[in-house]
């Protein structure tokens, strides 16, 4: 299979050297984590955030569900609930965009363990 790149609008093949350094690059690269434990899911809120938070779930019965579901065992930033309690919290002003982007990004082996 040949592989392309675009120069200057026009597809061009990739030298043998590109597609080494590439196939090299897609093999050493690791994943992100996308599955961490409660403690590092509330890890990444920060203590501002979390004092909302905490108010907004005294009013609303659906985001204290949400939490506890959180919180009950391992944590996927790729479960679709996850994007729904995400968007919530920035509708609510708990959180802004920028931040429900930058936790939906999250890498769980950069999370700090505070154990």
């Amino acid at each position: 299979m040949t592989m392309h790149k675009i120069v200057n609008g026009q597809r061009v093949d990739l030298t043998q050297a590109e597609v080494e350094a590439f196939e090299a690059a897609s093999e050493t690269a690791p994943s992100p984590r996308r599955v961490g434990t409660p403690r590092e899911f509330l890890a990444l809120f920060t203590a501002t955030e979390w004092g909302n938070f905490h108010t907004l779930r005294q009013s609303s019965s659906e985001m204290d569900l949400w939490l506890s579901k959180a919180v009950s065992g391992d944590f996927s930033l790729d479960h679709p609930d996850v994007s729904v309690g995400l968007s919530a919290l920035v509708s609510a002003g708990v959180i802004t965009t920028a931040r429900e982007v930058e936790i939906l990004s999250t890498d769980f082996d950069t999370v700090e363990n505070t154990e």
